[in-house]
Order: C-alpha cells, then structure tokens, then sequence
C-alpha cells in the first residue's frame, strides 16, 4: 500500500507538469510578441507542444465538437487563401484555437489533475500582470500599431477578458475539488481589483455580468448555457441589425453613468454599420483573416468589427456562422443534460460573461473556445469533481442509484 501511494505521488507531479508544459506556449500574449527573441522561443514551443499532443491524442478520441470546430477553422484558412488575405495572421489564429482544444481533450483522461494545472497557469499570469498593473499603471509599453499605451503583461487592457472569464471558469472548478474556495475568492478580487485599475468598459461590463449571473441567474435552470448566447443573439438583432435607437440611447446612458464610457459605445455603434456593409459585400463566403492594415483602412479606426457575430460574419460569411451555430448547440444540448450540476452553473456563467463582452469585442481565440469544451464534457467533469446534483430528478435520482448498487 505505502508503494502504491509512492507511485501515485510521483506519477501525478509527472501529469501535471505535462498539461503545463503543453499548455503555457498558448497563453502568450502582445507582451510576448514585443520581444523577437522570445516570440521565436514561444513560436518553437508551440510546434513543439502540438507534436506532443498529436502523438497522445491519436491513442484517443476526440469529440464531435472539437472535430467540427477544426473543420471550421480550416475552412476559415481555405477563405483566406481565396481571397489573397493574410495567411500568416490567420494561421497564428487558427493554430491555436486546435490546438488548445486538442490539449483539452488531453485534458478529459484526468480532468482533476488538469483543472489544476490550468489553474496555476492562470494564477501565475494574473497575479503578475496585477503586480505590473500596480506598479506601471499607465501601462508598459506602447502597442506598434495603434500606439495606445495600455499594455501589459497579458496584453492590451481591453482584451484582458480573454483570460479573466476562463480563469474564473477553472478557478471554481478548482475550489470545487479542493473544497476551499479561499484561494478561488482571492483570484476573483485580484482580477476585478485589475480591472478596475485599467479601467476597461468590456472588461468591467463582463465581471458585472458574470457577477449578477453568479449572484441571481444561476439559481434558475432554464437560465444555463441557451440563454447566455440567446442574448447575445438578441443583442445582435435588436442594437446590430435592427438598430433600435431607443435601446442604443439606453446602453449609451448606462455606459456613461458607470464607467464614463458613453462616447466608446458609440463608436463602437457605428461601427457595425460600417461592419454591415462589408458583410453584405461577401454574405456566405466572408472575406477571410485579413491583416491590421487592410481592416483600418475599411473601418476607419477599428482593426475588427467591434462584435463577436460580426467579426464571424466578416471573417467566414454565412458558412462559418453556421458552423459555429451548430456547435453551440450542441455543446448546449450536452450541458442541459446536468443544468441542475455545478458545473454546468459555472459553463453557463462563463458563457454569459463571454457573451457580454462580445458585444463590443470579437473575443474568439484559444483561451475562450475551450470554454466550449466544458461544457460539451460537463457530465464527465461532475463526476471528476465530485459534484453532487443540486436537485436531484427523478432520472438522476435512479442514475445515483445504480451507480451506488
């Protein structure tokens, strides 16, 4: 017995290295392009990292989900191609995205051990950057572009949601394993403590979001994982498509009263006008993964549409849209399938927090995707965190049953 539990002490230190080592190259930032030396030594890491995960992942098999998201994202590079966009940042887009979900499906074999290692990966990360924050607050370095100042370790401030909404994910799943959510309570601060030092309406407006999902939506079953994207649906049609100016005004009065960022929103407003129109030039194909140059000299001052429908349109067309479409629906339809478990809250109030900062910002990328994940491997991941079924139906009552018996 003492051998065996020598041998799991040195097996699971072994494990959880491996998804860290696998995992870190993904969560590189601006900050990280900044330097040619170690955006090379990042670059190397990456191939590196997926020739591991290609050669674990072909002893299993991966999800309908993952499966169908990498169809999409390779049709995305086909579009690109056709229509002479920017292949190199379409690859440095794409790349990712598979590669991060495939280090999730690496994940689902010990889902204990690999929360963990994601959750000290974003702790790491953040907590630096809330140092740096502290320490440079008008920011560490100057974007080559756009010339803003508001840069850190995680890169440009209001792309700081990338990584808060998923930590926050990881982080109570984490607590939920350890049955301590005082650390768990301490990231959360710290992340809306930064959020507040940089000032960022889009990164403020999802923390409150997934605050008041948290605190009042989550307590209601029909409010999971359909209706989060169902307002961001919603928001599209009503404020993108339909333009109604009343609810516009409303949303501009809100932003101005809280955060002082009435005159952004309306910016972004008219954006997706601008938006609208380069849609309808290209509706089912889309125009590709174009560079920074070519999109501000279409929108102006914007190097993307300012919205996560948008931007998909934009990017694939009507083709793409779908696709993404499907898979939502069908991680949904897994995750309703425990609405009343843990984790399906914590899948819904990611999602919801995803979806609000998506109104403004096109948040598609490596970090968020695998959010997706979650919630397609919801019932696996109860199970892996012990989580216990807030009210039991009667299905799930027998299930509990046979599982005891």
């Amino acid at each position: 017995m003492i051998i065996a539990m020598k041998e799991r002490c040195l097996i699971i230190p072994k494990e959880l290295l491996f998804y860290i080592f696998i995992s870190i190259p993904f969560y590189s930032s601006s900050f990280v392009d900044r330097f040619a030396y170690l955006d090379n030594f990042f670059k190397g890491w990456k191939l590196i990292s997926l020739m591991c995960i290609i050669v674990c992942i072909l002893h299993f098999n991966i999800s309908n989900v993952t499966f169908l998201i990498i169809v999409s994202e390779l049709y995305l590079v086909v579009v690109t191609i056709l229509r002479n966009a920017d292949l190199k940042r379409a690859l440095g887009t794409v790349f990712p995205i598979i590669s991060m979900l495939l280090v999730y499906e690496l994940g689902k074999n010990n889902f204990r051990v690999f929360i963990q290692s994601q959750y000290i990966i974003f702790s790491v990360l953040i907590y630096c950057n809330f140092l740096c924050e502290v320490a440079f607050p008008r920011g560490m370095f100057i974007s080559p572009l756009t010339h803003y100042w508001q840069n850190w370790i995680l890169g440009y401030y209001n792309n700081h949601s990338v990584y808060y909404i998923p930590a926050i994910c990881i982080a109570l799943l984490y607590g939920k394993i350890k049955k301590n959510n005082t650390l768990v309570f301490v990231l959360i601060m710290v992340i809306a403590i930064s959020a507040i030092i940089v000032k960022s309406g889009g990164v403020l407006a999802a923390l409150l979001a997934m605050g008041v999902y948290w605190g009042v939506l989550r307590k209601k079953r029909f409010l999971g994982f359909f209706f989060s994207w169902g307002c961001g649906l919603a928001f599209f049609l009503i404020i993108v498509v339909m333009r109604t100016r009343v609810v516009v005004d409303f949303l501009t009065n809100i932003f101005e009263q809280s955060i002082g960022k009435g005159r952004s929103f309306i910016a972004r407003y008219k954006l997706w006008g601008v938006a609208i129109e380069h849609i309808m030039d290209k509706p089912f194909v889309g125009h590709g993964i174009e560079g920074q140059i070519a999109r501000l000299r279409e929108y102006g001052w914007g190097l993307h549409a300012h919205n996560l429908i948008l931007e998909l349109l934009h990017q694939g067309g009507i083709i793409y849209f779908a696709l993404f479409l499907i898979v939502l629906f069908i991680c949904g339809k897994k995750c309703s399938l425990c609405s009343n478990r843990f984790v399906s809250s914590v899948v819904s109030c990611g999602c919801f927090g995803w979806v609000i900062a998506t109104l403004v910002e096109p948040f598609y990328n490596a970090l968020l995707m695998p959010i997706l994940l979650l919630a397609y491997y919801s019932e696996e991941i109860s199970e892996a965190v012990d989580d216990e079924p807030l009210v039991c139906s009667n299905n799930e009552f027998k299930r509990m049953k046979e599982k005891a018996i």
